[in-house]
């Protein structure tokens, strides 16, 4: 063998392992797919917008008192409940996300005593200020004959974002700030989008027994987690 079909034959064989190393381009077949996901998904997604936009135009008129009760936990040993929040200002949107179509309801979190939290222990301030910063929440802190008061800056809302995952035929819940600063991942697939599933919803949403969880895979039931986080609350 030449040593010129030598370096072909070397050159040929960093070539094809570069090829095995790198990430396969998406095929035709692969657009096809992520088209037909699209027409299934949106038709699911615009039946999540029409019963979200009849849901908020019902809310907006009710104005429900159903009062809520708002975490900032810390940490294990550090839990301060907002109790007697209510929910104001229903809205929904309709946007794009990097992997599809988006729809988001959203509201705020409401109090006629602010959306307040009195700490009484100079050595949780540090934790509780570093927590906020984190969760990028913005407040404003005061100090009273009982401690520091922590008051959260209105608008404090809450979002159910459902977005469109085209490459796995799914829809996505985010579900931020519900019951206190942090977010849930749900995934759905086409065929867990009913009526039903969105009744749930709409009855977790203005925190009534429902079924939320369980059509959304978890098997402890909402009464039950409403039930474990009253009898936490009254302990912390």
């Amino acid at each position: 063998m030449s040593l010129l079909d030598k370096l072909k034959k070397q050159a040929k064989g960093i070539i094809e392992k570069k090829m095995e190393e790198e990430e396969p381009t998406i095929t035709e077949v692969d657009f096809l797919i992520r088209d037909q996901n699209a027409i299934l998904l949106n038709k699911k997604l615009e039946f999540i917008h029409d019963y979200l936009k009849q849901l908020v135009e019902n809310l907006n008129v009710i104005k429900p008192d159903n009062e809520i009760t708002y975490s900032l936990n810390v940490n294990a040993q550090t839990k301060y409940p907002i109790n007697k929040i209510r929910k104001i200002n229903f809205t929904v949107h309709e946007g794009n996300s990097k992997n599809g179509e988006r729809i988001s309801l959203k509201y705020d979190l409401t109090s006629k005593k602010g959306l307040s939290i009195t700490v009484n222990k100079d050595g949780q301030l540090p934790a509780i200020r570093k927590y906020l910063m984190e969760k990028t929440i913005k407040y404003f802190e005061a100090e009273t004959e009982k401690g520091s008061r922590i008051t959260l800056i209105n608008p404090v809302s809450t979002r159910f974002i459902y977005a469109t995952d085209l490459d796995n035929c799914m829809i996505i819940l985010n579900l931020d700030n519900f019951d206190g600063p942090w977010s849930n991942l749900i995934r759905y697939g086409p065929e867990d989008i009913t009526e039903e599933l969105m009744d749930e919803t709409a009855k977790y949403i203005l925190g009534e027994e429902s079924k939320f969880s369980e059509l959304s895979g978890n098997s402890v039931s909402d009464k039950t987690i409403m039930q474990l986080r009253d009898h936490l609350t009254k302990f912390n």
